[in-house]
């Protein structure tokens, strides 16, 4: 174990030339293959992963011995995927390892990968069969789609990239098939997802793909726009109210667009969606108008613009993709 963690290399075949197992697990359940894999030196890495394999180490990590409880430990290629290591990912995946299999706490490469930002492990994955759509993180199950249901546990590949802002791997995994419309852990889409962040140059790409824009979440009804609006991200709201989103569509707890960037004081937001047709007279929570969420939430200011009908602006392009 120590030899893998400082990726001595001679040291590993000598040891299993005496007869060392390869897989042999220390008391939190960790083996070398996974601090070849997370901790060794980087410009040791790949080296000291082939050579555990050529000791007898597994490509998927040792089987449970009878009675043994399992370990909140990664596999090899997940620990790969978190350290973005596309060189060890490879060697693992030359080796067979399971490009889609999830560890005991739910967690897949591919997300795993998405999370830490590695196209060029995610690309790996992809050609070795990965599923696209495959939920990790929380959960290991099948995906849940909007309208199917509205129990959801993990996260797809391409929530992660949207919700980072990385656009270059949404491309790549819209290229290959992934569904917008399937959920995160908190009952999102993509867009929704990417709303939230304020990345316009990921919801234009998800716009390109003919993702619908008024889609609602099963548990909470909120839309990519309603996000949007609370997170203050204008130019978002603008190129959804471009693409046509519904401007006064409420949550269930009666909250629009509007309603949100009030209640939290976002002015220009506010401008923007009374300028794309927000009513600002529309009942939202608790029976309040968008000026009356601005004043209980204190933006004295906002309310009296709302009030005066002075909350205006106009709807154009959105800004150059961040």
């Amino acid at each position: 174990m120590a030899a893998a963690v400082v990726g001595a290399i001679p040291a590993v075949r000598c040891l299993a030339k005496a007869g060392a197992d390869a897989d042999a697990k220390a008391s939190d359940g960790r083996y070398a293959l996974i601090m070849a894999a997370e901790t060794a030196p980087a410009d040791k890495a790949e080296e000291l992963t082939r050579a555990l394999l050529e000791c007898g180490a597994s490509p998927e990590g040792p089987a449970l011995a009878d009675g043994e409880a399992p370990k909140r430990v990664p596999t090899p290629l997940i620990a790969a995927a978190c350290a973005c290591r596309p060189k060890v990912a490879a060697v693992l995946l030359a080796a067979r390892a399971d490009a889609s299999a999830a560890d005991n706490t739910g967690r897949r490469p591919l997300t795993c990968s998405a999370a830490s930002g590695g196209l060029e492990l995610c690309r790996q994955l992809l050609q070795n069969r990965a599923n696209v759509n495959d939920r990790g993180t929380s959960g290991a199950g099948a995906a849940t789609r909007v309208g199917q249901a509205t129990s959801v546990g993990g996260v797809t590949a391409l929530s992660m990239a949207c919700a980072n802002g990385n656009i270059d791997l949404v491309k790549l995994l819209l290229s290959e098939n992934a569904d917008p419309a399937l959920l995160d852990e908190r009952g999102r889409t993509a867009l929704m997802a990417s709303a939230q962040a304020g990345s316009v140059s990921v919801c234009k790409e998800l716009l390109a793909a003919k993702v619908d824009t008024n889609l609602q979440q099963p548990d909470g009804g909120k839309t990519a726009l309603i996000f949007a609006a609370g997170a203050d991200k204008t130019d978002v709201c603008k190129l959804l109210l471009d693409a046509r989103a519904a401007v006064d569509v409420q949550a269930d707890t009666g909250a629009s667009a509007l309603h949100a960037a009030a209640a939290n004081g976002h002015e220009a937001t506010c401008k923007c969606l009374v300028a794309g047709g927000a009513v600002a007279s529309q009942p939202g929570p608790g029976g309040k108008d968008a000026a009356a969420l601005a004043a209980s939430a204190g933006h004295t200011t906002l309310s009296e613009m709302l009030k005066n009908g002075a909350a205006t602006g106009t709807t154009s392009e959105a800004a150059a993709a961040a």
